[in-house]
């Protein structure tokens, strides 16, 4: 007995025709009268009666009949259960994030993980944009969200969408008040940055090179949480995004001032050129930039979706 007998004969037997059966299963009906022959030998009894108008399920024909159908649908579920293992995939996922995405996206993106891939064991860590480059070429992550990282041929960088830079102070400091300024307004104002190999500074420093602008940078941090404090106290402007500051903003401690022309940076997904990228991490990655998409246009965070750019490294 097999499956194909099974279902020749419950077709027929539901249809009442072998003819109707054939057509159902889109096989020639001498095919399926061949099979339900072959069952009946095999068990020994006739299933079917014949007639001019069709087949009539015999005793033994309906004694099998719950049978076939509970063995068919069994075999259906166990197919469908082994397709949702395909396309539900499993397996490990480490995603580096910068300090400030992580505060306002790794929550989010935890939670959306937990619910549409359930599978999947999550990994965040944290780091700036020198260190996340080195973790993606060392394969010790499978992807990470960077701001402006440079082209190269070693990253596959995925634009999700564009942020602007503010000047960042206390509300009452002259340039905070005004509300917008230019660039070269800088010149010899005391500045709060990122070291040099953050791209929040190459980002800043490309663009005063252009207009021809000597910044003053009196402390180089790689912390965001100290940035923001010695911000607050006046110990100098910084340049960040609206999003990085929005509970200082809220609470009247900071300030913020746009430039004009106006300065932006990329937030991007990056991978290494050539990773291979298992079903788990791509399905993450979809989730990812979903997730970010989703906050730019909810409002949770300050920026503007631009068309997909996809930068390969070769």
């Amino acid at each position: 007995m097999d499956l194909r007998q099974l279902q020749c004969f419950l077709r027929a037997a539901e249809a009442g025709s072998v003819s109707r059966a054939a057509s159902l299963l889109q096989l020639p009906q001498p095919a399926v009268s061949r099979h339900i022959a072959r069952l009946e030998n095999e068990l020994g009894s006739p299933l079917l009666l014949r007639h001019s108008r069709g087949v009539q399920v015999t005793e033994a024909g309906a004694r099998l009949l719950d049978h076939a159908r509970a063995i068919l649908e069994h075999i259906a579920g166990a197919q469908h259960d082994v397709a949702l293992l395909r396309d539900r995939p499993r397996g490990e996922v480490t995603i580096g994030m910068a300090p400030s995405a992580a505060q306002i996206l790794a929550a989010r993106f935890i939670d959306r993980m937990a619910s549409d891939l359930p599978e999947v064991r999550l990994r965040i860590r944290e780091g700036f944009g020198g260190n996340l480059t080195d973790w993606l070429l060392e394969r010790s992550l499978d992807a990470a969200v960077l701001y402006s990282p440079r082209a190269e041929r070693a990253l596959t960088i995925d634009t999700v969408f564009e942020e602007d830079l503010l000047l960042v102070g206390p509300p009452d400091q002259a340039l905070i008040a005004r509300g917008h300024l230019r660039l070269s307004d800088l010149v010899g104002v005391p500045l709060l940055l990122p070291s040099p190999s953050q791209a929040l500074r190459r980002t800043v420093e490309a663009a005063a090179r252009k207009t021809g602008t000597r910044l003053n940078v009196v402390l180089e941090l790689d912390t965001l949480a100290v940035m923001r404090r010695l911000a607050v106290d006046g110990r100098g402007l910084t340049i960040l995004t609206r999003t990085t500051v929005a509970t200082e903003i809220a609470a009247g401690r900071l300030g913020v001032a746009r430039f004009r022309p106006g300065l932006r940076r990329t937030v991007t997904i990056t991978t290494a050129t050539g990773a291979a990228l298992s079903p788990a991490v791509r399905q993450a990655l979809g989730t990812l930039r979903k997730v970010m998409e989703g906050m730019v246009r909810e409002g949770h965070w300050q920026g503007i979706v631009t068309p997909r750019r996809r930068v390969a490294g070769r």
